[in-house]
């Protein structure tokens, strides 16, 4: 961490080592700086997190309080004595399944407390996007009003304020709250976006009354006819009712009937953006996401259902999803295709492998064998042991059997491979074994890399890159889906 004296220039490194220092919140009298970090030589191995102070000149570093983790976000309160943050107090029992809570501790690092034991949204934005949001954008804010935060609940994420007596819902509605700011007075400042609109600044008033404030792309959307998912639920492996959308054709003829693309990941979808199904939509194609066991902003013990277990209840609800669409009277069920990307790349791998449900698969960013994932990830080891379970050697018949790899004979489908060359979150291995497999057996496979990009090379990628993936996946799915028949 380091300051700047905006006026002269110069600069001042507050913090040393090699450690990452994250999310630097300065005290409301100017005089130190909170930030989260592990600064010991384990750090890589584990996912605990301690919050710090240091003075804002420079000097000694306090640790405060410890062993909690992963911790996302800071707030200072108004009087400078007390810390919020957002996180988890289970070190590393805990892993990215597990619910995080709103807590408050002081400055000697007494016990935390918990604010949102029974708050029933997820903390955090995990609507997914293929719009780049802000990710130093703040999560929490301490005001004499309140501690505001952005949580996510069956596909919206809303903006929330808690205080001593309540939790309430301030900015909600069918859209993704994925910024703001607080002003003086109870006034916040927002961005928000839905299904057909990427993002505007709102503002609210003291009194509630909202006012948008930009229109950013309207000159562009205003050409445009947009598909408008209609949200539908089926029947889960829990018994509950899954939240499902599907976009159709955009124009559409009546009484035809079109192909169907099944886009899979983890997290959630639902009001928000994205770019890549409106593309595919307009070229002829149905889309259809849920948001199946696992998914975040529908309790701890859904986001649990699916933990160590990828590509099982999950999956069975991806499938029961198709079935339920197909009853769509413009979906064509003979004409169903698969895109996904990083955890959605393992589930094309997997769908592929396991079923003969689909024609064409796009597979991006993907994992096919959880073996040589481990270690080799950006996520380092913590990922592979706390979504398989277990090290490599310890279980390695359960790394292998949940590898897309180890049943790569079954696959029959269309595979067209995506990958970045830079990419550290999934290794560019993952996808080399997995097109040498399927072409050591003859199956209709091609592999695309992309030079100099990152595993999020579809949001932040060169645009000239980005155009050129949608143009694949384009021609992949003409050519393989519209009509095809599968190879013997």
């Amino acid at each position: 961490m380091w300051t700047v004296d905006v006026r002269s220039g110069h600069t001042h490194r507050l913090t040393s080592g090699d450690f990452d220092h994250l999310r630097p919140t300065i005290s409301p009298d100017g005089s130190l700086v909170a930030f989260i970090a592990h600064r010991d030589p384990d750090a890589d191995r584990t996912v605990c997190r301690y919050l710090w102070t240091v003075p804002i000149g420079g000097g000694h570093l306090c640790r405060i309080g410890g062993g909690w983790g992963p911790i996302t976000d800071i707030a200072w309160a108004p009087c400078g004595t007390r810390l919020a943050f957002i996180g988890q107090l289970m070190g590393d029992k805990g892993q990215d399944r597990i619910q995080a809570g709103i807590y408050v501790t002081d400055l000697a690092g007494t016990a935390p407390e918990c604010l949102t034991e029974h708050f029933g949204p997820t903390l955090g934005l995990w609507v997914r996007s293929d719009f780049r949001l802000p990710e130093t954008a703040r999560l929490l804010e301490w005001t004499a009003h309140g501690i505001y935060f952005i949580a996510s609940e069956r596909g919206s994420a809303g903006l929330y304020r808690a205080t001593a007596e309540r939790i309430e819902q301030v900015v909600g509605g069918p859209r993704a709250v994925f910024s703001f700011s607080t002003g003086p007075g109870g006034q916040v400042a927002f961005c928000a976006q839905n299904a057909v609109h990427p993002g505007d600044v709102f503002t609210l008033d003291a009194g509630g009354r909202e006012r948008q404030r930009s229109e950013v792309n309207q000159s562009i959307l205003s050409g445009m006819t947009l598909s408008q998912p209609q949200h539908f639920t089926f029947l889960g492996t829990l018994g509950q009712a899954v939240d499902a959308w599907i976009m159709g054709p955009v124009p559409r003829e009546e009484d035809r009937r079109y192909p169907l693309i099944l886009a899979t990941h983890r997290g959630a979808f639902g009001q928000a953006f994205f770019h890549e199904y409106q593309v595919l939509a307009a070229h002829g194609y149905s889309v259809l996401y849920c948001n199946h066991v696992g998914a975040q902003g529908y309790g701890q013990l859904y986001a649990m259902a699916q933990a160590g277990n990828w590509g099982g209840p999950d999956v069975d609800e991806m499938l029961r999803g198709v079935e339920a669409a197909v009853d769509f009277p413009y979906v064509d069920g003979a004409r169903v295709g698969t895109i996904g990307l990083s955890a959605g790349g393992f589930y094309s791998n997997w769908l592929a492998s396991r079923t003969d449900r689909f024609l064409a698969v796009v597979t991006e960013g993907s994992i096919s064998n959880w073996t040589s994932m481990f270690g080799t990830s950006d996520l380092g080891s913590t990922h592979t042991l706390a979504n398989v379970g277990g090290t490599p050697w310890e279980k390695p018949r359960e790394y292998w059997i949940k590898s897309p790899l180890a049943h790569v004979e079954k696959v029959r489908a269309r595979v067209l491979i995506i990958h970045a060359e830079e990419d550290y979150r999934c290794p560019l291995d993952q996808a080399e074994q997995w097109f040498q497999a399927l072409r050591y057996l003859g199956r209709a496979v091609e592999f695309v890399l992309f030079r100099g990009e990152s595993h999020d090379f579809s949001r932040t990628g060169r645009p000239v890159h980005r155009i050129e993936r949608l143009r694949r996946i384009l021609d992949w799915f003409d050519r393989h889906l519209r009509s095809c028949e599968l190879d013997a």
